[in-house]
């Protein structure tokens, strides 16, 4: 019987092997294994946020959740490196880390609109092509985007996220092309509202290039709508009251993603911005704090208790003392008062005549 360790070793091959796109059949060829076995074991990568399927390929294809391709790649024939991932060591991620939290300090930054591009040429709805495994992204059918509006989405998986792109066609011919970019996940304290704002229209477009091979040509983005700050899965979510969104309040709870979250709207003071990624560990330590403080107050006071009862104990003697040295003076005065009497009585009474 296969030990867990070697299962867990083969299981990864075959996610190595599923991301070089050898096919099912092949990979079950060369464990030994039923092809049913073979796709039981890629659905637990895709359970696990390890393996993500592209839309609507067949045979299917997967791509790693992880992965980084940099903004400033081109559409095509440009060679793609290993860049920052979900647990990497810089000021910027791509999705969160396999915790579902956040580390301490890090936001992520999404818009609530979109980044807009002017279109200069409309272009197919094909497959989007990606020079690593040949497509990233597929248009889906036409809808209707209202106010007589025909409206394509295209779903392209990238940075470890589904992005979306929306063309709007009008029956007069305007076109509108929007670009929404997903979340990026930045250390607070290294990066900036601005420079998050900068990366998001990077991505934007990293992706009208690449939709570039496929006739579009678009060009002047801009960001539609407020930048939010969120935290995933953030303690405070247990303590803000859910869905409220009161003008008043930095912070409203944001549950629509289906993961609990902390949001701060339109917030572009980098300050503020740090303060509230920290909330949670500072809250900690000012508790612990206030414990420590607590813990010396109550040793102060069991110092002050003791020193108390010293002072009411010096205080009795210095009393008992006092009293003694009243009784003491009255001794000591009677004492004198018998001695006069006596040498008086001593004497011969002078009544100026002579001694009697």
């Amino acid at each position: 019987m296969t030990g867990r360790a070697d299962a867990e070793k083969r299981n990864r091959r075959i996610r190595e092997l599923v991301l070089e796109h050898v096919p099912i059949r092949r990979i079950a060829s060369i464990f030994g294994m039923h092809p049913n076995s073979v796709r039981a074991v890629i659905e637990k990568f895709v359970r696990a946020g390890e393996l993500v399927r592209v839309h609507d390929t067949n045979p299917a294809i997967y791509l790693d959740p992880r992965a980084r391709v940099p903004s400033t790649m081109a559409a095509e024939g440009e060679n793609v490196g290993d860049g920052g991932y979900a647990g990497s060591d810089g000021p910027i991620m791509d999705c969160l880390p396999e915790s579902g939290r956040l580390p301490r300090g890090w936001v992520n930054h999404h818009l609530s609109g979109f980044v807009a591009f002017k279109v200069r040429a409309a272009g197919t709805f094909d497959p989007v092509p990606d020079p690593r495994i040949g497509f990233c992204g597929y248009w889906e059918e036409p809808t209707s985007g209202g106010n007589g509006q025909t409206l394509r989405v295209c779903r392209l998986r990238r940075f470890g996220q589904e992005l979306t792109v929306a063309f709007f066609l009008s029956t007069h011919g305007r076109m509108q092309f929007r670009v929404h970019p997903g979340r990026v996940y930045v250390d607070a304290e290294k990066v900036g509202v601005q420079r998050s704002k900068d990366i998001l229209v990077e991505r934007a477009e990293h992706i009208a290039r690449l939709l570039g091979a496929t006739g579009w040509q678009v060009s002047d983005p801009e960001i539609r709508g407020v930048l939010h700050t969120a935290r995933e899965n953030d303690p405070l979510t247990r303590l803000i009251p859910a869905d409220r969104n009161d003008e008043s309040d930095d912070i409203v709870v944001d549950s629509s993603p289906g993961v609990p979250e902390t949001e701060m709207e339109g917030c572009e003071d980098d300050e503020a911005i740090r303060i509230y990624a920290n909330i949670p560990s500072a809250v900690k330590e000012v508790r612990e704090g206030v414990s420590a403080c607590g813990e010396d107050i109550e040793r102060l006071n069991g110092r002050v208790r003791g020193l108390m009862e010293a002072l009411r104990l010096q205080s009795d003697a210095l009393a008992v003392m006092a009293g003694n040295a009243e009784t003491l003076a009255e001794v000591q005065a009677r004492m004198g008062s018998m001695a006069m009497a006596d040498m008086q009585a001593r004497f011969t009474q002078f009544d100026g005549r002579g001694y009697q």
